[in-house]
């Protein structure tokens, strides 16, 4: 590790992630993402309306390819995606700081 104290300052910021802004980022992505796959499979229509995306259901309760099912499912997203990036950030700021030594 160096002494300088401007490389130092540099080290240390770079190696942290803000939890917090990547859980919104992620939580948007995944709302956006789950709320515009049920969106688009409606509009497009046919037969089997999501046949493989209502499966869903088995893990998020209540959801359904409906348009009340692209509201619930883009909160399920923004939940999920959340959680995922909370963990993600903080995951990295623990190995970060392991191998910072402190």
């Amino acid at each position: 590790m160096t002494r300088d104290p401007e490389l130092a300052l540099i080290h240390s910021a770079v190696a942290r992630l803000r939890a917090g802004v990547l859980a919104i980022v992620f939580g948007g992505v995944g709302a956006a993402g789950l709320f515009l796959a049920t969106a688009l499979l409606l509009l497009q229509g046919g037969e089997n309306v999501g046949q493989h995306l209502s499966r869903l259901a088995w893990y998020l309760p209540g959801y359904s390819v409906s348009w009340g099912g692209a509201l619930l499912g883009g909160g399920y997203g923004l939940l999920l995606g959340g959680a995922l990036g909370w963990i993600c950030a903080w995951t990295y700021n623990q190995v970060a700081l392991s191998r910072e030594g402190r």
